[in-house]
């Protein structure tokens, strides 16, 4: 019943197999503790979930490259925004941020 109400809100595999494995867990310590007399999820009728491992595709370099330059603009502009929003005073070792050339434009320094 549990497992076909899952599939039907189209739950993942691995989430189904955790709750299944939670529930086993807790009616083996009732059976150990003598509270039931048999776990009723080791029936033979009972349909056990099985655990799926996805492939794991790793980005070519290309795609990581330009998903760095895209964040590095992104933080660049959200830097600006609230630079110019807060006041902010810049420590002297900040020409040793990434983002020291931001924090100068956003000051009204110079590039």
């Amino acid at each position: 019943m549990l497992n076909r109400d899952l599939e039907e809100r189209k739950h993942a595999d691995n989430y189904m197999y955790v709750l299944f494995s939670m529930v086993l867990g807790v009616l083996d310590s009732a059976v150990d503790d003598k509270v039931i007399r048999g776990n009723p999820c080791r029936a033979k009728k009972v349909r056990h979930p099985i655990a799926r491992r996805p492939k794991v595709v790793v980005w070519p370099n290309n795609r990581r490259i330009a998903l760095l330059c895209q964040l590095e603009k992104v933080l660049t502009l959200a830097m600006r925004f609230v630079l110019h929003s807060v006041q902010v005073s810049v420590p002297a070792k900040a020409k040793s941020w990434p983002f020291h050339r931001t924090i100068s434009t956003a000051r009204g320094g110079a590039h």
